[in-house]
């Protein structure tokens, strides 16, 4: 079964990020033999959280086209600030377990990268890769060697 896809993004609505979206999107349709769906979560990170996911394919492709000339955010955002992993423990475990419902094996994550959202951004991405394994093997998912 082929891995989904899972966007989202935080800070500023700007048309910066429908842009981005946008580019997410296009990769993803030239690509799709690679993937299962692609999900976007609405408002950012809650989106996965609250199991808001927006389903592309289901949308107005006329409309998903215009998004790069659309000024602010289409999808939403939010600045919900996961800290490290011990403080924000359940909302990492809500991640993944949202993740493994639908079979969410790739996520992209659009930061504004100023201010607070860097420190958000250490959280998602800084986990370690001992970190990341027990979790995946806590929800049942397999990973391959992250490291080269």
């Amino acid at each position: 079964m082929k891995g989904n896809i899972f966007y989202a993004q935080s800070g500023g609505v700007t048309p910066v990020i429908n842009a981005t979206a946008a580019g997410v999107i296009d990769a993803y349709n030239k690509n799709k033999k690679s993937f299962g769906k692609l999900y976007v979560g609405k408002n950012g990170i809650l989106g996965a959280l609250n199991e808001e996911l927006i389903d592309i394919s289901k949308e107005d492709k006329t409309q998903l086209a215009l998004l790069k000339q659309t000024p602010g955010g289409a999808f939403g955002s939010c600045r919900l600030k996961l800290s490290d992993f011990k403080k924000s423990k359940k909302d990492f475990d809500r991640l993944y377990e949202v993740f493994k419902k639908h079979n969410i094996r790739y996520f992209f994550y659009k930061l504004d990268q100023t201010g607070n959202n860097q420190k958000q951004a250490s959280a998602l991405l800084g986990l370690s890769y001992d970190q990341i394994r027990g979790l995946m093997r806590k929800h049942g998912l397999r990973s391959r060697s992250l490291r080269s």
